[in-house]
């Protein structure tokens, strides 16, 4: 939790605590990086906290809440490049402080899933166009058509005990190592 210390901020802690969150307190805000060893950050506005944020915006290792400024000032864009996963605003109760890092933990595990799902798709897109150039190089190579070619691949991938995306990447590698001595 980085964020200033006001009347109620032994309340807060006990208000995390009982949602068996383990809080360590920081204040004034560090002049490096926040610690990135940590499922959940709680801090406060600050106009040059996203310098602060121990993650690129989108590889979140926690999930990120702002505190926003009583008093409503803040920077719409600064906030936004912080990419929380929610906020809250002074003054909060205990009820909402539990539903809020639910809501930003439920939040930050989705963001993970659809990153990993992005991931998994852009490598099947490379191994399909790698796949693509394979059977293009074999086409040419053998002098066949373009199912032959594929056949060709597979069964040499399963022959070779690799897989056929596998395969393919190292014939397209081989192929432009040769094209470039």
């Amino acid at each position: 939790m980085c964020c200033d210390p006001d009347v109620r901020h032994n309340d807060y802690i006990r208000a995390l605590q009982r949602q068996r969150m383990e809080v360590t307190t920081i204040w004034p805000p560090p002049h490096g990086r926040l610690s990135p060893d940590t499922d959940i950050l709680i801090c406060e506005y600050f106009p040059e906290m996203s310098d602060l944020i121990p993650w690129t915006p989108g590889e979140a290792d926690g999930a990120l809440i702002i505190i926003l400024p009583q008093n409503g000032r803040y920077d719409d864009a600064k906030l936004v490049a912080c990419a929380p996963q929610a906020v809250l605003q002074r003054p909060f109760s205990e009820a909402l402080i539990a539903s809020t890092v639910k809501v930003a933990w439920s939040q930050h595990r989705y963001e993970k899933r659809l990153i990993d799902r992005v991931t998994k798709l852009d490598h099947n897109v490379r191994s399909l166009r790698d796949v693509e150039r394979a059977k293009m190089i074999i086409m040419l190579e053998k002098n066949i058509g373009p199912d032959d070619a594929y056949r060709h691949l597979r069964e040499t991938a399963m022959r070779e005990q690799i897989s056929v995306s596998l395969l393919a990447s190292s014939i397209v590698q081989t192929s432009e190592q040769l094209r470039t001595s």
